[in-house]
């Protein structure tokens, strides 16, 4: 009997140690969950916040063009010129109204109009044009023209003001006629379009309430319909906290009851607002606090060791046994379930890293695109500047000059162009005039083909980024290797060259087509010859930058090959190099993962190659092809 009773205190014992090892467990567990939930909470909403900085930039864009369109500057020329307003004036503003008009009509968010309003003030406060949509006609507030003049801050001005019961968001940019101040454009956005699309970026999350904060008046667009108005404090205590900082608070809900609320802001960049999302904490970390929940394991580890004690006292043997199957049972099913769920959070990982890898190598392709179009772009606008500059506009004032000089004598031009000795003067001067003119025609010519051959380049590079954009769901299609390898060259052109690194290509023709994603395959020989590249900069040893592609096949097998001349690898690394998490340039070192295992998926074979540090390193990609192809 002493042996058995001996023998329940250490069963009661055991179990306990391993309730006290749950309860530990459990607690940190929902104590990273909960870290982790907020986490993801501030990321959403600085991403909304870059999402909604994004559409105000775009707005900046529409006002620097609106400041340098020829509508504005023919009016102001006009003026210089001293025309009227019956003649000439009025015909200039009414081409800038239709420029208003034609923006306002084209730019939109989804069905709804970004633009209500669009104002031109000349530097004294006068108005000159004002375009109104149905949304803004029925505003009648007086409003003095002259407080929105910023002539000392060229740069446009984004601000948010209340008046007459409803908001304004205004962009105000000041307009420039050959370096002279001449008046400011105000253009209102539509406080709908901007309404609807934070509703659309806040709609899918439940119980999410997301709005701007404009620091006003206590005002914000989308109003926070989850904050009472005596509760108005607590909208203050989420402004007054630092940005992406959670902060939690309590609020009365209709029926009286307290909720738990998290909320945070983001700073919209290029604006003085702050996006500002909060949500209940339930709906983001769980009902439950760590707190109570380690509370209610304690209880129930006292309830379980009571019960153990009874049984002992009972000493019935039947039931210590059944007792004892069922918290095996219960302890199985539970490290069944921490082991199911710890499966499907590390699944669940690695997607999200493939994911990232895909999405890094659309943003690199992208990047090398605009670095290209930059490139390009920027002989444009010296060429342009230089087309500004010419005399030939003063080359015509002066011939015009000549003409009415010549025309004041035409009764005795013969006798005035052969003796009078400024006729004989005028003559010569047209003729040099004239030479002059056809020397600037054939400058102006010159830079013209500049700008065309430079914009059909830009045409060219976009064309190629437009045809590896993923539209929906990307599907296998058939693809040629040597295109994918001649547009990855094409858009790495800019990259390249800078380097001085010398390509060498040897690919073969006639070659077969391959079944793949052509977007992904794309990535991925970008990503080697960048890679190529990043190792050619390290290798400091030689001044012979080169990169060699080849491109070969055999009755079943398509092989692409990338030599380079950098830093290599060391040898202890080339078996470790495509592993998850291992990088040689500080990295992620997800990128070769992603790599191998898009190849992998495709049912082909990559492998790396290299003698050693500086020695150079080679990169094969092997798939299958179908000749039929």
């Amino acid at each position: 009997m002493f042996r058995k009773r001996t023998a329940a205190v250490l069963a009661g014992g055991i179990l306990v140690l391993f309730l006290s090892f749950l309860l530990i467990v459990n607690y940190r567990s929902l104590i990273r969950l909960q870290e982790s939930a907020l986490t993801q909470f501030v990321q959403n909403l600085d991403k909304q916040a870059g999402a909604i900085s994004y559409f105000f930039s775009e707005r900046i864009i529409d006002m620097k063009n609106l400041a340098g369109a020829r509508e504005g500057n023919i009016f102001f020329e006009n003026k210089a010129l001293g025309m009227s307003m019956a003649y000439g004036l009025r015909a200039s503003l009414v081409q800038i109204d239709k420029r208003f008009d034609r923006l306002m009509e084209e730019k939109k968010m989804g069905e709804d109009p970004i633009y209500a309003r669009i104002v031109f003030v000349d530097e004294s406060g006068g108005l000159l044009s004002d375009r109104r949509r149905e949304i803004q006609k029925n505003h009648k507030e007086s409003i003095d023209w002259y407080t929105f003049l910023t002539p000392e801050n060229p740069e446009p001005a984004i601000m948010a003001f209340f008046v007459s019961n409803h908001m304004d968001i205004i962009i105000s940019i000041p307009y420039y006629f050959k370096n002279h101040y001449k008046g400011q454009i105000i253009a209102w956005l539509n406080c709908g379009a901007v309404n609807n699309m934070l509703s659309k970026k806040g709609g899918t999350i439940d119980a999410l309430h997301l709005y701007i904060d404009f620091g006003i008046y206590e005002k914000y667009l989308n109003d926070a319909s989850f904050c009472a108005g005596s509760d108005i404090h607590l909208l203050t205590m989420i402004r007054k906290t630092a940005p992406l900082q959670t902060l939690f608070f309590d609020l009365s809900g209709s029926d009286g009851k307290k909720i738990h609320y998290a909320g945070a802001k983001a700073a919209i960049a290029g604006t003085p607002f702050f996006l500002v999302m909060a949500m209940p904490a339930g709906e983001m970390v769980g009902h439950a606090t760590p707190m109570h929940l380690l509370i209610a394991m304690i209880v129930l580890a006292l309830f379980v060791t009571g019960a153990a004690l009874l049984l002992w006292r009972m000493d019935a043997r039947e039931l210590v046994l059944t007792a004892r199957l069922r918290e095996e049972s219960m302890r199985k099913k539970a490290v069944e379930k921490v082991v199911q769920e710890r499966t499907l959070e590390l699944k669940q990982t690695q997607k999200e890293l493939l994911s990232k890898a895909v999405d890094a190598g659309r943003a690199q392709l992208a990047a090398m695109v605009l670095h290209n179009i930059g490139n390009a772009v920027t002989p444009v606008g010296v060429n342009m500047e230089k087309l500004k500059k010419s005399k030939i506009k003063a080359m015509i004032y002066y011939l015009n000059q000549c003409y009415k000089d010549l025309t004041a004598h035409q009764e005795n031009l013969t006798e005035y162009v052969t003796k009078d000795s400024r006729g004989v003067q005028i003559i010569q001067y047209m003729g040099a005039l004239l030479d002059d003119i056809e020397k600037e025609r054939k400058k102006a010519a010159k830079l013209l083909n500049n700008a065309t051959a430079a914009i059909e380049y830009v045409s060219q590079v976009l064309s190629l980024q437009r045809s590896y954009a993923p539209s929906g769901k990307e599907m296998k299609e058939s693809v040629l290797m040597n295109f994918v390898v001649e547009d990855a060259l094409k858009i790495q052109e800019a990259t390249i060259s800078k380097r001085n690194i010398e390509i060498e290509k040897e690919l073969m023709s006639d070659l077969p087509r391959i079944s793949i994603e052509k977007n992904k395959l794309m990535q991925v020989v970008v990503n080697f010859i960048k890679n190529s590249c990043d190792a050619i900069d390290e290798n400091t040893e030689i001044e012979n930058h080169t990169i060699s592609i080849k491109t070969v096949c055999d009755d079943k097998n398509l092989v692409l090959t990338i030599t380079d001349t950098g830093c290599g690898v060391e040898p202890e690394k080339l078996n470790d190099i495509f592993e998850f998490g291992i990088s040689t340039k500080g990295s992620s070192g997800f990128g070769l993962y992603y790599c191998k295992s898009f190849v992998e998926a495709n049912n082909g074979t990559l492998t790396l190659e290299s003698s050693g540090k500086n020695r150079g390193a080679t990169v094969m990609m092997s798939f299958r092809h179908d000749k039929q192809s």
